[in-house]
């Protein structure tokens, strides 16, 4: 599985991905009452899980100001409707974002992590799920580590992107129990810090990506470190590729902690904004090995 993923994130950079959604996809919209809002939601099922066979659900989350539709070009129905087993892929909208942990003022009493489990739970009440998965760019790759805290009872893995965990939230993070993480970060992202600190515009705290992974790593009880491999040279984006894996084999509670660091790689989905599906497949490749 992991050399699949190495392959998919190196090869990925040069498949063409124009985010055109394939000729008989149909995104359905839906909407649930929480904490005194419409939240609105866009999914997708593909003919499998519409026969009631044992899916999987995928959470797909916005970035801050964005919209469950922004992001449902990032190619991850396209992967869902050729798949051979049930997925259904959902994009839930935020309330000008997610509240994440870092406790914004126009984010307060919003309470998305409760929202998201509702949600969970309403494709639960219909559908014969078998893993519920996570992922989001920029506030929604926080608030995917936030749910990973927050919500692991409910939740099979997390691959947030370009999104650290929220200072406010890392000291009492306390996941009930350990969950497989994959997470994709660039080191001259100048929105989300790759070091930590406060995010652009003021708008809260992170930890730094490497304190975020350490979290995972001693919740999942991997060694404190692991082997940094250099995957692919300096292209002409000058974008470097390394991997550092805590394996199943390595990690005492058996679920792993992947960290890809893209040096040089800036505040975008890797490849969607250049000619491949980049971050997509990997997450693909990535889920599919929690689901045996």
């Amino acid at each position: 599985m992991f050399r699949r993923l190495v392959l998919c994130l190196l090869a990925a950079m040069f498949i063409p991905f124009n985010g055109v959604q394939a000729q008989g996809i149909t995104l359905q919209k839906g909407s649930l009452e929480h904490g005194g809002l419409t939240r609105t939601f866009m999914y997708y099922l593909n003919e499998i899980a519409e026969t009631n066979a044992p899916s999987a659900l995928i959470l797909v989350l916005h970035g801050g100001g964005g919209s469950g539709q922004q992001v449902s070009n990032l190619g991850f129905t396209e992967l869902a409707y050729r798949a051979d087993r049930g997925v259904i892929v959902v994009y839930p909208d935020g309330v000008e974002g997610w509240n994440d942990g870092r406790e914004l003022d126009w984010r307060k009493g919003v309470d998305d992590v409760g929202f998201l489990t509702s949600l969970i739970e309403h494709f639960q009440g219909q559908y014969p799920l078998e893993k519920v998965f996570v992922t989001g760019v920029s506030n929604g790759g926080i608030m995917s580590f936030a749910l990973g805290c927050l919500a692991a009872d409910q939740i099979d893995a997390i691959a947030p992107v370009i999104g650290g965990l929220a200072k406010n939230l890392a000291p009492t993070c306390a996941p009930s129990h350990p969950l497989p993480v994959l997470s994709i970060v660039g080191t001259a992202d100048r929105l989300v810090p790759f070091g930590g600190g406060t995010v652009a515009y003021n708008r809260g705290e992170i930890i730094s990506a490497a304190e975020s992974i350490a979290l995972w790593r001693r919740v999942n009880g991997c060694p404190e470190e692991a082997t940094r491999e250099q995957l692919s040279k300096r292209g002409l984006r000058g974008v470097t590729v390394y991997r550092e894996l805590s394996t199943p084999e390595k990690c005492t509670s058996g679920k792993p902690v992947i960290w890809y660091i893209l040096d040089g790689g800036g505040h975008e989905w890797p490849g969607r904004n250049t000619n491949g599906a980049g971050a997509t497949e990997v997450i693909w490749v990535f889920f599919q090995g929690q689901w045996q």
